[in-house]
């Protein structure tokens, strides 16, 4: 587990960044929806206090300490993933069209 200090950010634009910079994985790519999400989808999905998946992308960002987020390490394993011979296959046929960020260096050009 990674724990991220969002004290200070809206936990709705947290959400935002965390989702604009994830991908589908593996059969999410069935419920993936391409596109960033709104601002008013982020409000809705700030209120929970654990994201598993959104629309088939990886979240696994668990909201329950204030002032922070405990993210699964697996999202930092994402670019990996992407870069892999099953994560290529999917670049290719134009289903991941980023490459995704570390969760910390999301939190960080929040901050910037």
């Amino acid at each position: 587990m990674i724990k991220i200090n969002i004290s200070g950010l809206e936990k709705a634009a947290v959400v935002k960044a965390l989702y604009d910079n994830s991908i589908p994985l593996r059969m999410g790519i069935l419920q993936h929806i391409p596109g960033r999400m709104s601002a008013e989808e982020a409000s809705f999905w700030a209120r929970r206090e654990f994201l598993d998946y959104i629309h088939g992308r990886y979240m696994k960002a668990y909201f329950g300490e204030e002032g922070f987020v405990i993210i699964d390490e697996e999202y930092n394993k994402l670019a990996e993933y992407y870069e892999s011979d099953e994560g290529g296959m999917f670049r290719d046929v134009g289903i991941l069209t980023h490459r995704p960020l570390p969760a910390e260096d999301v939190i960080a050009k929040l901050r910037a």
